[in-house]
């Protein structure tokens, strides 16, 4: 693994999607499971070449992961707040507890495991990871299928929340 700017992970990602590479990222909090640092940590994946890199900061990455997100999964992917959207029921149940936290102001973070991820314990499915912190307890939703219509929704909530500590 490689520490790089945050800059330089954009252009990094920029390029991937460029050359059509399998890469992806994290958003890594000072409290999430796979993360080894109390830091914020801003994780790039390049599953094509078995690259990784990351840059670490005492704030969240959180506008590089919006411009990343539209890269990685299209323009309107947070743009679905008044769409009517039918998830899974294995991910309904973290949308419920992401929507009461934020109703609360307690905060969470997600992670969206792709099939060749390395943190992704089900390898060859997609794996939506929620951790909540409050509980200190794991939800998952594993498919065999990208869940396009559930990561819109936890991602649309994620970047609803007032602070991400």
């Amino acid at each position: 693994m490689k520490q790089i700017s945050e800059e330089l992970i954009e252009q990094k990602a920029r390029e991937l999607a460029a050359q059509k590479k399998l890469w992806h990222y994290h958003l890594l909090t000072p409290s999430c499971k796979f993360n080894d640092r109390k830091e914020h940590a801003f994780f790039l994946e390049n599953n094509t070449d078995n690259e990784y890199f990351v840059s670490y900061s005492d704030v969240p990455a959180m506008a590089l992961g919006k411009r990343l997100l539209h890269i990685l999964h299209g323009e309107d992917l947070l743009n679905n707040q008044s769409e009517q959207v039918s998830v899974s029921e294995s991910t309904k149940r973290i949308l419920d507890k992401a929507a009461q936290l934020n109703a609360r102001g307690k905060n969470w973070h997600h992670h969206v495991f792709f099939p060749h991820c390395v943190f992704n314990k089900y390898p060859g499915k997609w794996n939506i990871t929620f951790e909540d912190v409050e509980s200190d307890s794991v939800l998952e939703s594993v498919s065999s299928e990208n869940p396009k219509e559930d990561q819109k929704e936890i991602e649309r909530l994620y970047y609803l929340q007032k602070t991400i500590t």
